[in-house]
């Protein structure tokens, strides 16, 4: 059982796992597992496969935010044991659920919280922790999900400010004979 302000989960025999390994190791790559298998399983409905899969990245989710609270918090005063690797760990899977809760919701035509995925997608990947190509893919990745949302509000000038700045960040980030999407 978790124990606040402490980093490991105690069995009743003193064995001890630290809660990075149950909740983001374990329990989260389960749950991410099951939303994939989900959406791509295509003996139910495609309704079905959306219903199910957003249930596993709520999940997902629930698994991650606690995590945020040690995103904010100087290395000092961390009760679980998260460097920086970590923390992009926690971003980058943050910004993958977000993404694929945005596209759910956009399938179902709730666009007003398929907006709040998308901010807080496309906020995730832009603190995201490294430099050069793999953040600009997780930006820019954030940047179509949102372009796709405009698109389905019919609010045509958002959506081509979307891709402007999508393209402009692909731009100057491009390099001779390299891809970064």
């Amino acid at each position: 059982e978790k124990i606040t302000g402490i980093d490991y989960r105690e069995r009743g025999n003193g064995e001890r796992i630290s809660n990075w390994e149950v909740e983001i190791m374990i329990l989260k790559n389960i749950y991410n597992g099951l939303a994939d298998l989900y959406l791509h399983d295509s003996s139910m409905s495609f309704i079905c496969r959306c219903e199910m899969s957003f249930a596993s990245l709520e999940r997902s989710l629930n698994l991650l935010n606690p995590w945020l609270i040690q995103l904010d918090l100087d290395a000092n005063n961390r009760t679980d044991s998260c460097d920086d690797h970590r923390m992009n760990h926690i971003l980058e899977n943050l910004a993958f659920v977000e993404m694929n809760m945005a596209v759910v919701t956009m399938t179902r035509r709730q666009l007003d919280i398929a907006e709040g995925h998308c901010q807080r997608c496309l906020a995730y990947s832009r603190r995201y922790g490294l430099e050069g190509g793999k953040k600009i893919t997780h930006i820019l990745a954030a940047l179509r999900i949102y372009c796709d949302l405009r698109q389905r509000q019919r609010d045509y000038s958002g959506a081509v400010d979307a891709m402007r700045t999508h393209l402009t960040i692909a731009k100057s980030h491009f390099v001779e004979g390299q891809r970064i999407w």
